[in-house]
């Protein structure tokens, strides 16, 4: 059983969560919030590596209105598409696509922050982070003040409906985007969008050792993007067919510096790491012919 924590009930169902803890006992809160596949072991590794980096980690099932142990397990590099994993894919979608009523999900999100705020082992601000579905739901998140500090990665879907550059033009919530370049999820103009309300846009471009940061003077000075050019979606997956582990260890780190600098009220080392081009096969420099 991935879920350990019950955070509401409605209705005679309940809303569930996975909750890891820091090894100290204590520290600053950060909601995880799935993708399609819900709250399975890839989220469940990832809450763990943040709660060993020192945070109170809540995952929150989504999905907990039509399915309330919604937890799919996604293909794994190099393995055949099963009849069973042919129909875990197909339930998740259908439990996203069609079931989840998306314009609950801040609600949700606000139930999840709240429980982790009056958890007494949070002491004291909360993030939020997510991939996905979860990006959209980060994104939701700051966009409303629910949080003190979101990371976005790659999200979808139709973020294009929830989407205003306005809105994110006037927040005041720290947000990153972590966008793939290749992502086919991802329209090119919603991509543009984000990079639009950025004040700071770092394009990790393939073959150059360092990525290339640019200032954007009409954008955000709250928001930053981090824009992988030659990644698609879901590399950040743990153990998903997609998954680049070297972009998604560096994107983990400087999150973790992030949700630091924002979450930690100046206890926490932010220890930034240094801007450098990840070493993935897809962005090694190309052999000369």
């Amino acid at each position: 059983m991935i879920f350990n924590k019950v955070i509401t009930e409605e209705d005679g169902k309940e809303f569930r969560a996975y909750v890891a803890r820091p090894p100290a006992g204590q520290g600053p809160g950060i909601v995880l919030l799935h993708e399609v596949y819900g709250v399975n072991d890839s989220l469940k590794a990832t809450a763990d590596k943040l709660a060993a980096e020192g945070f109170v980690v809540y995952c929150p099932n989504l999905y907990w209105r039509d399915d309330q142990n919604a937890s799919f397990r996604p293909q794994s590099p190099g393995e055949e598409m099963t009849e069973d994993l042919k129909f875990q894919r197909e339930r998740a979608r259908e439990l996203m696509f069609e079931k989840l009523d998306h314009s609950k999900i801040p609600d949700d999100v606000e139930a999840a922050v709240k429980a982790v705020r009056n958890d007494p082992d949070c002491t004291g601000k909360v993030g939020c982070m997510g991939s996905c579905l979860g990006g959209k739901g980060v994104y939701l998140a700051t966009a409303k003040n629910i949080v003190d500090a979101g990371v976005a990665f790659y999200p979808t879907p139709e973020l294009r409906d929830v989407f205003s550059s306005s809105d994110a033009l006037a927040s005041n919530t720290p947000l990153l985007f972590v966008l793939g370049g290749s992502d086919p999820y991802i329209s090119p103009e919603e991509k543009q969008k984000m990079r639009g309300v950025s004040g700071k846009v770092i394009d990790y471009v393939e073959g150059l050792p360092f990525p290339e940061v640019r200032s954007n003077d009409d954008g955000n000075k709250n928001i930053t993007t981090h824009y992988f050019p030659a990644s698609g979606h879901a590399f950040a997956r743990v153990g998903g067919k997609d998954y680049d582990e070297a972009v998604a260890n560096y994107v983990t780190d400087v999150s973790v510096s992030f949700f630091n600098k924002h979450l930690g009220d100046g206890n926490k080392p932010v220890d930034e790491p240094e801007l450098r081009t990840p070493e993935s096969p897809k962005y090694l420099p190309k052999s000369k012919k």
